[in-house]
């Protein structure tokens, strides 16, 4: 995974919370890759709605036998602080990735995106570490 971020190395809190954003996007793509892989890695890195999306999600590819293939790259990541919550733009290069079903054939459909702009909401658990805890596709990057 490449990644550029804004100077946010300054605020342990900000850089943080774009820390556990760029593993949860490998994550992701590790989950994606090998169906033997338990999904309850994700509790590492993801709690409350994101967890459930992208739980359920991969539980769907996996039923449609639907494996990624190829890493989802981090083009920009800037993090955020407003009314007490951490919030982090990532722009998400997904060019390179692709899914693919039992016979290896892409099951993407042609005009997607190549990079989308995800916010994320990043909490701080009692245990000290980040979470990313919502996340929404907002556009195009």
């Amino acid at each position: 995974m490449t990644s550029s971020s804004s100077p946010t190395e300054t605020d342990p809190q900000l850089a943080g919370a774009q820390a556990v954003v760029r593993a949860f996007w490998s994550r992701v793509d590790a989950l994606g890759a090998d169906p033997k892989r338990s999904l309850d890695e994700l509790t590492s890195v993801a709690r409350g709605q994101t967890l459930e999306t992208w739980r359920e999600l991969l539980t769907q590819r996996r039923r449609q036998a639907h494996r990624q293939v190829g890493r989802t790259s981090i083009v920009s990541s800037e993090a955020s602080r407003s009314g007490g919550k951490v919030t982090v733009d990532t722009c998400i290069d997904v060019s390179k990735t692709s899914l693919v079903d039992e016979d290896g054939k892409s099951v993407v459909a042609v005009n997607r995106a190549p990079r989308v702009r995800y916010t994320s909401v990043v909490e701080r658990g009692t245990n000290g570490k980040y979470y990313v805890v919502q996340d929404t596709a907002v556009e195009t990057c």
